[in-house]
């Protein structure tokens, strides 16, 4: 739990030092005001990401149960992550795009669980495009059946065949530097969701995430 917690406070926190010493050194410069504020707005939003996180957990030691689920707007999520990942993805030359093609469906399903399902494929996308020309991330979402589909795809390398079958074991990682903690974490979430979580190469190259939830059972009148 210790290592998993450390996993998903690093990024937020990280986050908030890099966009508050960005905010400072711009200070000196008054025609990047509006660069500054872009920078303390992200800290902000990041710095009540990690409280959501610790909350959870929080939740998570006191009950036995998973946390309080709820119809979610996927265009409220996705608006958020968006937010959080513009000047990184600007910086990086990476396209990150949102296209919702059920946007009246709701997922039932914690939002700070799917957040963080969704933060975690967006990061580990960003990640396998480091040195692409033209990195692109889509995300998309859709009503399949009785479920809703979040789809996460970039134009990256892929990932290697064989290690596609051990994506999902704590610990194992195919980064230099990576803990091996983020996608089994992803997937225990989707799993308290009533979810599923699955990773898998396109014949064209590039890798697709897709997390599937619940939809919100409508009332009948």
């Amino acid at each position: 739990m210790a290592a998993g917690l450390a996993h998903e406070l690093n990024q937020p926190l990280t986050a908030i030092v890099t966009h508050t010493r960005a905010a400072e050194r711009l200070l000196d410069r008054p025609a990047e005001h509006d660069s500054v504020r872009r920078a303390l707005q992200t800290s902000v939003a990041q710095a009540k990401r990690a409280a959501a996180i610790l909350e959870r957990l929080r939740a998570a030691v006191t009950s036995a149960c998973a946390g309080q689920r709820d119809p979610i707007d996927p265009d409220a999520v996705m608006n958020m992550l968006l937010f959080l990942y513009r000047d990184d993805c600007a910086r990086e030359h990476v396209t990150l795009g949102w296209h919702n093609a059920a946007p009246r469906e709701r997922p039932f399903a914690e939002q700070v669980a799917v957040e963080q399902i969704l933060h975690n494929l967006i990061q580990n996308a960003r990640d396998a495009l480091a040195g692409t020309p033209r990195g692109e991330i889509r995300v998309s979402g859709a009503r399949v059946g009785r479920h809703y589909r979040f789809s996460v795809v970039d134009n990256g390398p892929g990932v290697p065949d064989d290690a596609l079958p051990r994506l999902f074991e704590p610990f194992f990682t195919t980064r230099t530097h990576g803990l091996g903690l983020g996608l089994p974490l992803c997937d225990t979430l989707a799993q308290r969701q009533d979810g599923t979580l699955t990773v898998r190469n396109l014949p064209a190259g590039g890798v697709e995430a897709t997390l599937l939830l619940p939809l919100t059972e409508k009332e009948v009148a």
